[in-house]
């Protein structure tokens, strides 16, 4: 199916960007990068010589040409695990710290929102589990 193609690359790209410190981890950044990497058919204009682009392509080449935006606490967490800040401490102080931002964000209670976390962020709930 194309559309679950076209999600399962959207998704791998969101990783790797991530992971290189382009897109913070946060729910919200997460759900932007996801909708403009799926935007079909939308093409933007641009430039005095007339060139276009679809918005999906012109978001990734943005997010590639502006570079890392992590902020600083979140590279020293990073720096600790030396693991991009996907393990041990520094990924279960990310989880905790997404499940709060949720619980606060929804009026939701604290353990249903680091379960949801948990679940939609798998590779960084398996990094909080290493030592």
């Amino acid at each position: 199916d194309r559309r679950a193609a076209r999600l399962e690359r959207a998704e791998r790209q969101i990783l790797e960007w991530k992971r290189e410190g382009k897109l913070r981890a946060t729910e919200a950044s997460e759900r932007l990068a996801r909708t403009l990497l799926l935007s079909e058919g939308s093409v933007v204009a641009f430039g005095s010589e007339g060139e276009s682009a679809p918005v999906s392509g012109l978001f990734a080449e943005f997010v590639r040409e502006n570079g890392a935006v992590v902020p600083m606490g979140e590279l020293m967490a990073a720096d600790r695990t030396g693991a991009q800040g996907l393990g041990g401490e520094a990924a279960r102080e990310r989880l905790v710290a997404m499940a709060r931002e949720k619980a606060a964000r929804e009026g939701i209670g604290y353990v249903q929102a680091f379960a949801a976390v948990t679940a939609a962020n798998a590779e960084l709930a398996l990094g909080a589990r290493e030592a």
